[in-house]
Order: C-alpha cells, then structure tokens, then sequence
C-alpha cells in the first residue's frame, strides 16, 4: 500500500517556521486544534511539551518578520476564487461546528512565522511530500497577499504550557518518546521503536493505543473513535497480509476521500460540497471580496464564466488519458485546460501518478494509453472544415483553435482545441459527443446528433455524426498544429 510510505512534517527548520507557543500547545493537544489531527496526544507533562517546543524552536535560524508585498484584499480574493473554503473554515469564523471537518485557519498566525507562511504557500510538499495540503501554484505576490490576508485575519491565541523550557530536556524527549519514528530530523533516528505488528499477540491488542479507557494507556493517544478501535482490532484479527497487497483503484478511492476532492468537484450524482454544505461560507466570502471582474473580459483579456463550477470526476477515469492525468495532478502541464474558472487545480505531486491509474482501473482501463497514429489528413480537412462556422458544427464560436480566439462565446471561452487530443480517449470523446448532456447535464455544450446518429449537417458524409465526428477528431489529431480556416 503506498499509503504506508507516507511520511510525517521535517523538523529540521521548524523554529524558522514556527512559533514556539503554537509548538508548546501542539505537541501538548493537537486535537485543541484539529479534531482529526494525525498527530497523537504523546506527552502529558505540561513541562516537557515546553522543553521539546524550546528544542524545536531553536532549529532552523530565523525567517523575516512579514512577508514582502502582501495585500490583504487581494489575498481575500484569492481564498474565494480559489475555494480555499472547500478545506478550511475561514480564519475570522467565529464559530465551528463539531460536525465541520475542514481544517481551522483561527490560528495561523499563532503558528507560523509570517515569511514562512509565504514559503509554505509556495511549496507546501517542501517539508512534507504527502501533505495533504495540495500546491496551488502560486506567483509570488499571490503567495504574499494570500498569506497577509490568513494572518491578518487569524486572531486566535494559543493556551500554551507555561515557561520557557529547557532545550536539552527538550532534545531528549525527542529522541526518547518516539516523535523520530514519524519525523526526519538531520537524520537522526529515534531511540524509542515500538514492536512490530507480528511481535503483537492477541491480549495486547486491547492495550497501548488501542485501550479504550485513556487511564490505561502507557503510549501515543490517538483519540481513537470507538468505529476506528473496531477497524483496527479486526484488522488485528487477521495475518494482515491486506497490507501489501493493493490495486490502484482502491487508492484512488482512498485518496478523493482523503484530498476532498468531492468538496469542489460533483461526483456520482452528488453536487459539491462547496455548492452544497459550504454554500453559505463561499457565498459570504465571494461577497466580501468580490473579484475584480465579475464575468467577460479583464483587463488581462480573461474570460470568466457566471457558472463557476469546477468539471464533474465522475467519468475522469474513462475520460482523462492516465499520463495526462499523472502530469495534471502532479502540476507539470503549463496551460489552464478551462480557462473561464477562476479555481485552478492543484497539484497533489506524491500522489499524482497513482490517482490516475486509479481513476482509469475504476472504470476498467489500464493505467497507460498508446500513442496515438498521426491523422488521415484527408479526414482532419473534413474536420477542419466542420469546426467552422460556415457549413461546419461552429466550433470556432467557443472554442479557441491554436492561436486563433474563440469568435463568440457563449459566457466565456470552452477548451482550447490544440488540447484536446492529448487530454482525452478517445472513446470518451466519442460518447461524449454523441450526447453531452448525457454524460455531463449541467455542460453547455449542445448536441450535435440526433437519436439516430445523423447531425444537421447533410452533405458530409450523408449526415452520418459518427463519421463528422470522426473527421473531428482526426483533424485535433495534429495537437498544437490545429488551425482554423480563415
């Protein structure tokens, strides 16, 4: 299971980082922070949580004060455009719900230094490959105003254990409570290891981290839910060879659930949570720091949709060739394939490769797709002609082709046809075209054929859609060559 490979945040640079309060109050209860942290509750000595966030906070030197350039209004804008709500309740939330499984902001500017925040913002795997929180790509100044504004708004202070600590007490709990056995720390090793699973009989099970009365327990504190004790003993019940043996489907699964990817994305017939539980906090967001242009054109000659919805994940398996994917979610393709979203899709680089294989196994494909052949040319002409507006579907009219604009879009500009080809398979394409609004019903995209297969246009190849479409896709075939006729 890859999952098993995950690792846990550096230490090496943390007191350049963060603050040594937010460290003291961390490593004493995670859980007064986040209600489903990973890290475990492992000291109870008030003391010894100052002493390790005194060891901790000397590592790594000193960042500077405040990050360079930030404007807090246009960070505002950047947490509505980029549905930062999807995952994080809003740093100046009054209240939280029990039941709201976002991650908190209240404290960010308890925990971070403020250049560090920056940093982070710009690289956030910098420290910790499979951190959860994904890579944005952001600009620089983007990176500034996104973190004045989270500090400038976070204004909860940290209850953290008195005094200052001792430095030397503090490295040597690190050492001797088990923290290096999740975290790397210039490479020194941990002098407490826990046994191995198969060192475990059956009576130990219910005991360590696992006892369900906390008075008990002589190990980490999980906070372990009745449900999860449960998951764990019958896991515990068996050779737990499951452990390696693994399909790319079901990490796939695992990981939308894990990433929220269904809290910005509809999936399976079920809408968003951004559009949905989250609705309220989008919309309060939005209308405090409403983006600099609504719909139509910018300044910048951007094009922005009045339906911001990001694109459904139910078909993304049987739609998405898997090295497209693989480089998509991994943030190596250079272009925006909707550029009328004011969203971006983040990059999720140690998971990248996987998730897409896992999309394509859940709907039976496999994890590679071959190249395809160069086009019939004489079919591409067809093509060529047919995306026109003159005898042709009047692709032209929303579609970018190459260089060339889209003439007049509907709301704002669809996929830039030079793409096309290297994203899609091919017998998606296919039924997708065939019926879009069968596969995708908020899409607006028309159909072009009827239930017979014959489109309006009569005099290509006798009307029959199959073979126009066809010519189509031969003529995106020529990739970044795709030309419209003049």
């Amino acid at each position: 299971m890859a999952d098993l490979t995950q690792d846990a945040p550096a230490l090496s640079d943390a007191g350049a980082r963060l603050n040594r309060e937010w460290i003291a109050a961390w490593v004493a209860d995670p859980r007064q922070f986040r209600k489903d942290a990973h890290m475990p509750r492992v000291l109870t000595d008030a003391r010894q949580a100052a002493d390790v966030a005194a060891y901790l906070s000397s590592l790594g030197g000193t960042a500077p004060v405040n990050p360079p350039g930030g404007d807090v209004v246009r960070g505002g804008q950047l947490f509505a455009n980029l549905m930062c709500s999807a995952c994080h309740t809003a740093p100046d939330a009054a209240a939280v719900a029990d039941s709201d499984t976002r991650v908190p902001l209240a404290y960010a500017n308890a925990k971070y230094r403020p250049e560090a925040l920056r940093q982070y913002l710009l690289k956030p795997e910098a420290h910790y490959a499979w951190n959860p929180m994904p890579n944005f790509r952001l600009r620089d100044e983007e990176a500034a105003s996104l973190a004045a504004f989270v500090l400038a708004k976070a204004n909860k202070v940290v209850d953290a254990p008195a005094g200052t600590g001792d430095m030397a007490r503090g490295k040597q709990i690190v050492a001797s409570s088990g923290c290096l056995n999740c975290h790397t720390l210039d490479g020194q090793a941990s002098a407490l290891k826990a046994l191995a699973l198969a060192a475990i009989d059956g009576a130990h099970w219910t005991a360590g981290c696992i006892a369900a009365d906390p008075a008990t327990k002589n190990a980490p504190d999980f906070h372990l839910s009745g449900v999860q004790r449960d998951a764990l003993l019958a896991l515990a019940a068996t050779d737990r060879s499951s452990l390696s043996r693994e399909t790319p489907m079901e990490f796939s699964l695992r990981q939308v659930a894990a990433m929220r990817c269904a809290a910005c994305h509809a999936r399976d017939g079920k809408e968003s949570a951004v559009g949905t539980d989250y609705a309220a906090d989008a919309a309060a967001l939005t209308a405090a720091y409403p983006p600099p242009q609504p719909s139509g054109s910018n300044a910048e000659g951007e094009f922005f949709a009045p339906d911001q919805r990001p694109p459904i994940l139910t078909w993304a398996g049987e739609k998405l060739r898997p090295e497209w994917a693989a480089a998509f979610l991994g943030g190596r393709i250079d272009y925006k394939p909707r550029p009328y979203l004011r969203a971006r899709m983040p990059a999720f680089p140690a998971r990248a490769k996987l998730i897409a294989e896992g999309l394509a196994a859940e709907h039976g494909y496999s994890p590679t797709t071959p190249a395809y052949p160069i086009p019939d040319e004489q079919m591409a002409a067809t093509g060529q002609k047919l995306i026109g507006a003159a005898g042709g579907f009047s692709c032209v009219q929303c579609h970018a082709v190459g260089a060339a604009p889209p003439v007049a879009p509907f709301e704002a500009p669809a996929a830039n046809m030079k793409y096309i080809a290297e994203r899609l398979r091919k017998d998606y394409y296919h039924r997708w075209m065939l019926n879009p609004i069968k596969v995708d019903p908020g899409t607006k995209m028309p159909a072009f054929a009827d239930a017979e297969g014959k489109s309006a246009i009569r005099d290509v190849y006798e009307g029959d859609a199959v073979r126009q479409f066809e010519a189509l896709w031969q003529f995106l075939l020529r990739g970044k060559d795709v030309k419209a006729l003049q």
